[in-house]
């Protein structure tokens, strides 16, 4: 791309071609912007929140905590995080005079914007004694690493100083001259060392717990008793060449003022990793006469932003551009004097986004003003009628959606209702069957007994089963009386009777 795009506050655009122009206009402050005022540099000081045409501050009552920090450090490009909610420095106050906007702040810490968080605008119960002042982490700033006597090997074992007025910048700058990669500063030493970035093994403490006021410079953060606030001395540098999808490029000896020596400095960095790239200055604040300059076509072609036309009130523009390298310029001419911290700080990282696709029959389920970066999942929703095979998309690296967001029209009733219908015609089907054959078996049963009974069967009672030898012999027996069988006469003929085995007997 042979230009560089400016974001004004992701509202408005514009587009500068990079052929040496000076870029004269700088960004603009919207409603919910935030700034920190009174510190040596841009990443500290008292919160300012800009509300219906002024700046104000925030009320830090007792809901303030990271979260609502980790937000502000976000917003104003310190990726870093939170060095302290509620830092302990000593900062310029700010205007008594100046109105309190915000009160009973309340985030998660995912939130893109403060003003994203639920607040109250109700700032009758606050004072400027209640207002937020914080630290946010500077560039290179790596941990609080704990060092305390006795662990085995320190975190960094080069070579140390110890020295009264000590302070980071003084402390990078003594160990990136002895060419070592990590600072490490406690309130009497400076650590120096080359070890890997792997400090968990040392132990790591919260960032807030490394917050001593440096003696050398009392915004600072010198760590701690045991502590140790480890920097990287890269940043600080007058010169580097770095790949990387993010970081950052700080004038030199920051957090300190950079020195006026006239020297000229340069920075590469490789971004070729990276579908589009977002470059922004927060912090810019540069002597007049110095001025930084960025090509991102091999150098071909620059674009200056002078000391003179922006401020940290009035930074450049964010840029944005899809070629594979940056290349930073800083040019110090060291002519000009100063009486104020005057320091810059760059950072550039991967701004891929995927756009937000309209499809026929839905809509992605997205929130108005969000860029969604690669990873991030959006719900896929559907019109009346139509469905999706799938019910979130994910943002894919190369800036389009990983399973591309689209609404199908629902299948038709008729074929369900026909599968319905198939299905209880054989459940009747098997239960009539069934009846069925119930049905016949019970009759069997009944007719076969009406038919043995209409033949002569009538059962097996005693009583009837004489019956049978009676019609066959002619003779009956009667069992209930004596034991001697009478004469009886049958036909007109006198037969003997049989006598029975008791009367033989008697014989």
């Amino acid at each position: 791309m042979a230009g560089m795009c400016y974001n004004l506050v992701d509202v408005a655009f514009a587009c500068v071609l990079l052929l040496g122009s000076t870029v004269a206009q700088g960004a603009a402050t919207e409603e919910g912007d935030l700034r920190l005022i009174g510190g040596t540099h841009a990443f500290q000081g008292y919160l300012q929140v800009h509300s219906e045409g002024s700046w104000g501050t925030v009320c830090g009552d007792e809901q303030w905590d990271e979260n609502d920090a980790r937000v502000v450090c976000r917003q104003i490009g310190a990726f870093g995080g939170v060095m302290s909610p509620n830092s302990t420095h000593s900062f310029s106050q700010v205007d008594g005079n100046s109105p309190v906007h915000m009160a009973m702040v309340k985030c998660d810490g995912t939130e893109k914007r403060l003003d994203g968080c639920s607040f109250s605008n109700d700032t009758s119960s606050c004072t400027h004694a209640l207002d937020v002042k914080m630290d946010c982490v500077i560039p290179g700033y790596k941990a609080c690493v704990t060092s305390e006597p006795g662990n085995g090997e320190p975190p960094l074992s080069g070579r140390t100083h110890t020295e009264d007025g000590m302070s980071t910048s003084k402390c990078a700058r003594l160990c990136r001259q002895d060419g070592y990669h990590y600072a490490g500063v406690d309130p009497g030493n400076c650590l120096c060392g080359s070890a890997g970035d792997d400090f968990q093994r040392y132990g790591v403490a919260p960032n807030t717990e490394c917050m001593t006021d440096c003696g050398g410079e009392a915004s600072q953060a010198c760590g701690a008793k045991g502590h140790l606030a480890v920097h990287e001395v890269i940043v600080g540098s007058c010169s580097g060449s770095l790949k990387a999808r993010e970081g950052v490029i700080a004038s030199p000896e920051f957090p300190d003022s950079y020195p006026l020596d006239g020297r000229t400095c340069q920075w590469i960095v490789d971004v070729s990793e990276n579908g589009d790239t977002a470059v922004q200055f927060p912090v810019f604040k540069v002597a007049d006469g110095d001025e930084i300059q960025i090509s991102t076509n091999g150098g071909k072609n620059w674009t200056a932003f002078k000391g003179m036309d922006y401020n940290q009130d009035s930074p450049p523009f964010v840029a944005s551009f899809d070629e594979n390298e940056l290349r930073v310029k800083f040019v110090i001419t060291g002519s000009q004097s100063r009486d104020n911290h005057v320091s810059f700080v760059l950072t550039f990282q991967d701004n891929t986004t995927c756009d937000v696709v309209e499809f026929a029959n839905g809509y992605l389920d997205v929130v108005e003003g969000v860029a969604y970066r690669p990873g991030d999942k959006v719900k896929v929703l559907c019109d009346w009628m139509y469905v999706t095979e799938w019910t979130y998309t994910t943002c894919n690296e190369d800036g389009f959606w990983r399973r591309p967001p689209e609404c199908k029209e629902a299948p038709p009733v008729g074929p369900s209702l026909a599968f319905t219908q198939t299905y209880l015609f054989m459940m009747l089907a098997v239960m009539g069957a069934l009846g069925l054959i119930f049905f016949m078996v019970i009759c069997g049963v009944l007719c076969v007994g009406r038919k043995k009974k209409k033949e002569g069967y009538t059962g097996i009672s005693r009583q009837e089963s004489a019956e049978p030898t009676k019609a066959e012999n002619e003779y009956h027996i009667d069992m209930h009386e004596g034991s001697d069988m009478d004469m009886q006469q049958v036909d007109g003929q006198e037969e003997q009777a049989i006598p029975l085995a008791s009367g033989a007997m008697d014989d």
